[in-house]
């Protein structure tokens, strides 16, 4: 980079950081508290596929820091099928931009199988993912638009089982572009 370019690059860089508070960049809101999520028995599950005998006690799922980053963890070695709820934070309009962090590590079993993660608010389903195993580790990240509207305080999903020894983390659902 000669001499002029740099010069330009610098000035940019130092107006922006001047001007910050001026213009702010659009701002996120989280739907999802990472240390509010219960246990959904069988009756409040939404997925309509949970087996009769489930094995999930609390060590199986739990909250977890990664990078100083709050997430739900599961580990399905002890929690073969995962059904937990909390109220949503805010609410959102159908069409809104919502986004998605979720990530596992690798997926293995001896045999073919499929993973399965889905959100569901109020019992409709919000976002899903099918993943065939094996797989290698994977950070699932979906912008996506509210397929309906949800209210502040109503209950949202989150479901998950594959089959094996594998990890996963949900590290956010929020609402983009949100103004208060």
């Amino acid at each position: 980079m000669d001499l002029k370019t740099s010069a330009i690059t610098i000035f940019l860089l130092c107006t922006q950081a001047a001007c910050a508070g001026e213009d702010e960049p659009p701002t996120s809101k989280s739907l999802i508290d990472m240390h509010a999520w219960a246990w959904q028995d069988a009756g409040a599950d939404p997925s309509g596929h949970r087996p009769e005998e489930v094995i999930c006690p609390d060590t199986g799922w739990y909250y977890e820091e990664v990078s100083n980053e709050p997430t739900l963890e599961v580990d399905t070695e002890e929690c073969d099928y995962l059904s937990v709820s909390q109220p949503l934070l805010a609410s959102f309009k159908k069409g809104d931009v919502l986004f998605l962090r979720l990530w596992h590590y690798h997926l293995i079993f001896p045999d073919t199988e499929w993973a399965h993660a889905a959100l569901y608010i109020g019992g409709q389903l919000l976002w899903e993912s099918q993943i065939a195993i094996p797989a290698e580790a994977n950070f699932i990240h979906p912008e996506f638009s509210a397929p309906f509207a949800a209210e502040k305080g109503a209950p949202i999903n989150f479901h998950l089982h594959n089959h094996g020894n594998n990890t996963w983390n949900l590290f956010e659902l929020s609402l983009k572009d949100a103004s208060d």
